[in-house]
């Protein structure tokens, strides 16, 4: 085996504010909606579990569907 395939070179670097960061890495820091989303919904039902928790008639007879 070579030696080049056993290495792993580390290219990707922090640009600098007059350098234009690569393509992938640009990629990266988009926002994802459906990620951005599931973590709402999921956050919206630990709320709902939560109030019906604290609360147990602030929910009604739904309080234990929610847990």
């Amino acid at each position: 085996m070579s030696k080049e395939a056993d290495t792993l070179e580390l290219t990707l670097a922090a640009a600098t504010p007059g350098e234009e960061a690569p393509a992938g890495e640009r990629e990266g820091r988009r926002i994802d909606f459906l990620q951005l989303g599931f973590w709402a919904c999921l956050l919206l039902s630990i709320a709902a579990a939560s109030i019906s928790l604290a609360w147990p008639n602030a929910s009604g007879a739904t309080g234990s569907i929610l847990l």
